[in-house]
């Protein structure tokens, strides 16, 4: 068997009190317990929550950070994660390398949407996340 000598795997351990982290050798990051909203006011910006309904009843949040006063008026971006992500994929770096920030910081008007089974999207107008039914649906 072969192993590739530039890949570390850490395997964490975990005792009853749950310490896993420090048993790895890795400092804990205070954004890794956080929601997006509060990723995103952890790093000073103002976050806002918004719940879209769509026409077969899923409903989907979208993150947004505004822009300030002084901006009003400026260009919206809407960034949209791959298949099997979140909108924490633009916001769980530094700030100043995030997409999501680098944007807020240069002014615009940005909003993280979500796509249908994420953490995010885990409700409906009348399913339920345990109902098979609520799982079938299409991305088209």
């Amino acid at each position: 068997m072969k192993f590739c000598p530039s890949c570390v795997l850490c395997h964490e351990v975990g005792d009853s009190s749950g310490n896993t982290v420090e048993d790895c050798g890795r400092r804990h990051l205070p954004e890794v317990d956080l929601q997006a909203k509060e990723i995103i006011e952890y790093h000073g910006y103002t976050a806002e929550e918004h719940d879209v309904t769509t026409v077969d009843g899923y409903i989907i949040r979208l993150h947004r950070i505004p822009v300030s006063i002084e901006n009003a008026g400026n260009t919206a971006v809407l960034l949209l994660h791959g298949l099997a992500a979140s909108s924490t994929s633009f916001i769980t770096n530094e700030p100043k390398q995030c997409l999501a920030f680098l944007l807020a910081d240069r002014g615009y008007d940005v909003w993280l949407g979500n796509v249908r089974g994420n953490l995010f999207c885990q409700q409906h107008r009348s399913l339920t996340s345990e109902d098979p039914k609520f799982w079938r649906f299409r991305f088209v």
